[in-house]
């Protein structure tokens, strides 16, 4: 999905490069130079499968959330919604309020690109064989310190058994298995971490119909 990603907006910056204004081709490029991270960041999953560490250091800066880490993600995703039969439109991100779309955290944007994109492909790859079903709904709360980012679908849900397994380093529910369904079980173990990393938590709130991740985000 990164490299999609990559030749999608460097596709679009030749051929219309001379029309762009300076503001919009940054924005592209810097676009490109988060899916490389994202991709290294990847690269960094086998490092962890293979080694027990990921070397990626943190780097913080001044980055508007929902329109630059959320909606870039969906956007990025697009494909491969589209290749599991899934309709694009059920992903609703209405309910954020306007006045998030200039939200800005000093946070680290590669992580937390990588850990919405962790989530947001986990409904995908989970979501319910009657395609009608599937849907994502993405919401943020102002709570004191932190803002709360969650995600909530209509997937095959999560028993109560394995609510705290769900976290742990390669662990995958017997349901993931049996209907055959390609993962690491590592996604959500190296999310927890980056968000712990990132002075923040995620959480899963509710099991199923719908299931909820907390995706906890430190202000400062």
């Amino acid at each position: 999905s990164p490299i999609v990603g990559i030749r999608s907006n460097a596709s679009y910056l030749q051929r219309r490069r001379e029309q762009l204004p300076k503001d919009l081709i940054d924005r592209k490029l810097d676009d490109i130079l988060v899916d490389c991270d994202i991709l290294l960041n990847q690269v960094a999953e086998l490092e962890f499968t293979m080694k027990g560490r990921v070397s990626h250091k943190s780097r913080k800066k001044n980055t508007l959330v929902v329109r630059d880490v959320i909606i870039k993600t969906i956007r990025q995703l697009t494909p491969i919604i589209l290749e599991h039969g899934l309709p694009i439109h059920n992903i609703d991100e209405s309910l954020i309020n306007p006045a998030w779309m200039s939200l800005r955290v000093m946070t680290d944007k590669v992580k937390l690109s990588q850990v919405i994109y962790n989530l947001l492909m986990n409904s995908i790859k989970y979501a319910k064989k009657d395609r009608n079903q599937f849907k994502i709904v993405i919401d943020i709360r102002d709570k004191s310190t932190n803002y709360v980012i969650k995600f909530r679908d209509w997937g095959i849900g999560i028993r109560e058994q394995y609510k705290e397994d769900i976290f742990k380093e390669g662990f995958r529910c017997p349901e993931a298995l049996n209907n055959y369904i390609a993962g690491s079980g590592l996604g959500l173990a190296i999310s927890k971490s980056i968000m712990e990393e990132l002075g923040g938590n995620l959480i899963i709130s509710r099991l199923a119909d719908p299931t909820e991740f907390h995706l906890i985000l430190p202000k400062i």
